[in-house]
């Protein structure tokens, strides 16, 4: 069985910077990234690619998927537009068909700008496996989002205590809905805070490692399984089944990553290797 830390199979190291995408070729190993100051670790498996199912979207979708990741959300609009052709659910349609191009456009200016290998990255280690689907990092709306989402409903619950004084909204409603918002914004406090003091710990100009404040890595222990299949001589599909409660798959990996054959093999491998170890608590803290 594979011990903590034990470095990865040769063929699945990285010259490759995970954070700025700094060829480190002619580094010796453990010496710093000249461009960020990281330090590679070869007990970190990096694999490179385009998300795929649920989790493609304008900056991460392959090329060739791209279409369909922009003409299927544009239908469904539109279908619910020749739906809702009056009524008070119009605005809403409309408000999250602007938010969708402007995401769209957003994401498809951001991949224009990636120098990795990849437009999407997987990391697995002992700890668990993750998968960034923008290693340019977060956007700042995200980060803005992440860190200080609280502040949102708070001012909502300004708006309507002035609507209420102002007497635009009754007692009921406001009594209602103050509380509820209220108690959602504290709700939303700890995991905001949470989100900054990741950010705190990140060195400046750090890019795809700043995805790691608002995603952890899943444990083994909560994957179900994984699959791994060829898709082109040099691509797999990679999804690992995450164990939940719900009636829907949840993936927290599904992308088409960069792999040549035999490093399928030794990926295949290693991932069984992390699986099993995972389902054997009592050896594992041995």
């Amino acid at each position: 069985m594979p011990s903590v830390g034990e470095k990865i199979p040769e063929c699945l190291q990285t010259d490759v910077c995970p954070n700025c995408a700094y060829n480190l070729t002619a580094l010796p190993e453990g010496t710093p990234c000249p461009e960020c100051g990281r330090t590679l670790d070869q007990s970190e498996i990096i694999l490179y690619g385009w998300a795929r199912g649920s989790r493609e979207d304008a900056a991460s979708a392959k090329g060739s998927r791209l279409v369909w990741v922009l003409i299927l959300p544009a239908l469904w609009y539109a279908f619910q537009l020749k739906v809702i052709m009056t009524g008070g659910w119009r605005w809403v349609v409309l408000f999250g068909a602007a938010l969708w191009i402007a995401q769209a456009v957003a994401g498809l200016f951001r991949r224009h700008d990636v120098d990795h290998p990849g437009l999407t990255q997987v990391r697995l280690s002992d700890r668990g496996c993750v998968q960034y689907d923008s290693v340019l990092g977060p956007t700042l709306i995200q980060e803005l989002l992440r860190a200080h989402g609280w502040l949102l409903p708070v001012f909502v619950v300004i708006g309507i205590s002035f609507a209420y004084a102002s007497r635009g909204i009754g007692p009921v409603s406001f009594w209602i809905f103050f509380p509820l918002l209220l108690g959602f914004a504290v709700y939303l406090w700890f995991p905001c805070r949470r989100s900054r003091r990741a950010l705190r710990q990140i060195p400046d100009g750090a890019a795809a490692d700043r995805n790691a404040a608002f995603q952890s890595a899943v444990p083994w222990e909560k994957i179900v399984r994984f699959t791994l299949r060829p898709m082109k001589p040099d691509t797999q599909r990679l999804y690992m089944l995450l164990r939940s409660r719900s009636m829907v798959g949840v993936y927290p990996v599904d992308a088409e990553i960069r792999c040549t054959p035999e490093q399928a093999e030794h990926l295949n491998k290693w991932l069984n290797d992390r699986l099993a170890v995972a389902r054997r608590p009592a050896e594992r803290r041995g």
